[in-house]
């Protein structure tokens, strides 16, 4: 009986495996499919009762060491009778969808295909020992356990291997770790650079050998070879002194882009130590360089005169209400900024040269004429980005339902009513969220302290859906919008939603409260003409009027438009809006950005370095300890006898 158990054990846990296989891999359609499944998880469990009963044999003849052995087998078994359980919950729970999208669903995949791993490799080094030396009155069941552990490493190993493979596949990211990577620009600069159509000149000025020069090379070889427009030549200031007076360069150590004798410069210098600040950035540096030597002036009004957020007089003082920090990154990107209101003829038009018109966070109405005004310019193929604020919009509480183009809103609210003729509601609401939100002074208040990464496909944030896994925009006291039919002039196409558990604070007091809902509100949206505007005679036809919008004008103030995200919004927004979409994506830089988590986040790493960290050590310590004692132990054993 025990030498018949011995011989059926491996073969029938085969079987069932190749049954399990055949079973999904070729007879998956069958009626009959489910029944294989089960036929083959059941095979697996009889090898594991064979198991255990030649243990309970071997213990009952006596043979207590070969019961141990048998004992220590029957666990990789039922490890692998686990990772099958585990395979037939997922299957069960993926249905009919292509790849695993739930949270079980992905745990299960995990489960089962690392279970199975360590379940095979742990069988393959103990079943090898048993066969050789776990038998009869000398069994070493001590020699099964460390073969079994050494192969369990090896297990765990390829286990690791294969998750980090399978994510690399899956993600298809590569990782520079190195110091000052400053070789690699990033996808909105080669993007700007494929755009090119006449000849650009980079004159790079280095010495031979010099250390700042190597750190630059492979940045502006990866340029150049993004566009055959690009030409790059080296030269040595004191090697070549005509041609650094020819470009006006009085040192070593700069970067000179001329474009049809149009030119800009960087200026790195020569050794690493005063480099290293432009360095991280250089992508920065460049695009703006890029930008000066290439691209014409965009002018951009903003509209005063309404209680907006700015950069000047006593509002600026306000870092929620400030945008300091967005005048300086316009001026960065080429585009000058000039303001608009009633003393600047908002009554009557916006100017012929304005690229778009922003308006961040008015506080009290706009007159009908400005409203006229804008109306005006975008049926023209003008650019409006308006960003919403919940206090006092407009001045006065909006109406519950949108207004109609017969009917286009109270005379508080003129701006407002344009924007329900595009088929857009602000909601004057704020949104919170006591699940996910931004701990930012670790009080009740936070839960207004949103952030999202539920981006769409729509142009204007093409590259923050790309990235909605690590990006996201932080807002606070944001209001939303609600879409509606509008006048059936416009297309209007949301970009930005809220996350799922985000509730509208109706009361305002902090808590999700009975007839308050949650959903994914609408916090961005764009909306553009349906028709084509006819050119004036002798101008050059325009794209169709655009309208951006955003439930927060606080996402753009100093203190939030540093987050990536916001930055990363606004800018690409914009592009959309001005027609250069061409110029969208994120800078490649090395300046350190500090690491921020959610309370949750806060928690888990708490624990994981004050709890889970020490336990660990200890853990691996007690094992080799104790190794380190039955090995003493075998030692005086061989001595003694």
């Amino acid at each position: 009986m025990p030498k018949l158990l011995t011989w059926l054990r491996l073969p029938i846990l085969l079987i069932g495996v190749i049954l399990l296989f055949v079973a999904d891999r070729y007879l998956g359609t069958e009626s009959y499919h489910n029944a294989l499944r089960y036929a083959a998880v059941a095979l697996v469990g009889l090898s594991l009762l064979f198991t255990l009963a030649l243990g309970s044999i071997a213990a009952g003849r006596n043979l207590r060491q070969e019961a141990t052995g048998w004992r220590l087998l029957s666990v990789w078994q039922l490890l692998l009778l686990v990772a099958l359980g585990a395979y037939v919950a997922y299957v069960k729970v993926l249905g009919q969808e292509p790849a695993p999208s739930t949270p079980l669903a992905k745990v299960l995949l995990g489960a089962w295909l690392v279970l199975g791993i360590l379940a095979f490799a742990t069988g393959v080094g103990g079943e090898w020992a048993m066969r050789t030396t776990g038998r009869g009155d000398q069994a070493e069941p001590l020699r099964v356990k460390r073969a079994s552990l050494a192969w369990l490493a090896a297990g765990m190993l390829l286990a690791f291997l294969g998750a980090v493979n399978y994510a690399a596949s899956v993600k298809d990211k590569q990782r520079d770790w190195s110091y000052l990577k400053v070789n690699t620009p990033s996808e909105s600069t080669l993007h700007m650079v494929k755009t090119l159509s006449s000849d650009l000149n980079i004159l790079m000025f280095y010495p031979q050998g010099n250390e700042v020069r190597t750190a630059v090379v492979d940045y502006v070889a990866a340029v150049a070879a993004a566009n055959p427009h690009v030409k790059i030549t080296w030269y040595d200031k004191d090697a070549d002194p005509v041609k650094a007076e020819e470009y006006r360069v009085t040192r070593n150590g700069q970067i000179v882009l001329d474009l049809k004798d149009k030119k800009s410069r960087i200026d790195t210098g020569t050794t690493l130590a005063k480099a290293r600040s432009v360095l991280k950035t250089l992508d920065s540096e460049f695009q703006k360089s890029f930008l000066e030597a290439t691209a014409e002036k965009k002018t951009l009004y903003f509209t005063r005169g309404h209680g907006e957020a700015t950069w000047i007089g006593e509002t600026a003082e306000n870092p929620l209400r400030s945008l300091r920090t967005l005048s300086d990154f316009l001026r960065q990107q080429n585009y000058t900024t000039r303001m608009f209101g009633v003393a600047d003829g908002s009554l009557s038009a916006v100017p012929d040269d304005a690229s778009a018109v922003l308006i961040i966070g008015p506080t009290s109405p706009f007159q009908k004429e400005e409203v006229e005004a804008l109306r005006t310019y975008v049926q023209g193929g003008g650019n409006v980005f308006v960003a919403a604020d919940i206090d006092k919009p407009e001045g006065a509480p909006l109406p519950t339902t949108p207004a109609t183009p017969t009917t286009p809103g109270t005379d508080q609210q003129p701006l407002y009513a344009l924007l329900t003729e595009l088929g857009l509601t602000y909601h004057a609401e704020p949104l919170g969220n006591e699940r996910n939100h931004y701990p930012a002074t670790h009080s009740q208040a936070d839960i207004w302290v949103i952030f999202s990464n539920v981006f769409t496909s729509h142009e204007s944030v093409v590259s923050l859906a790309r990235h909605d896994e690590r990006v996201g925009i932080l807002l606070f006291q944001s209001g939303y919008w609600s879409v509606g039919p509008g006048d059936g002039k416009w297309k209007v196409s949301e970009t930005v939603r809220a996350l799922t558990d985000t509730f509208a604070d109706t009361n305002r007091n902090y808590q999700f409260d009975a007839g308050e809902k949650r959903e994914a509100f609408v916090l961005g949206a764009v909306a553009e003409l349906k028709a084509k505007p006819t050119a004036p005679k002798g101008k050059i036809e325009s794209h169709q009027g655009r309208v951006a919008l955003f439930a927060d004008a606080s996402a753009f103030s100093d203190a939030l438009v540093r987050n990536i995200g916001n930055a990363l919004y606004f800018s690409d927004t914009l592009k959309w809006l001005v027609g250069d979409t061409a110029l969208q994506g994120e800078l490649a830089n090395e300046e350190d950005v500090k690491i921020r988590h959610t309370r949750k986040e806060d928690v888990i790493w708490f624990h994981a370095t004050v709890v889970v960290v020490p336990l660990l050590v200890l853990g691996i310590g007690f094992l080799a300890t104790r190794r380190r004692k039955v090995e003493t132990s075998e030692k005086v054993s061989t001595d003694a006898a």
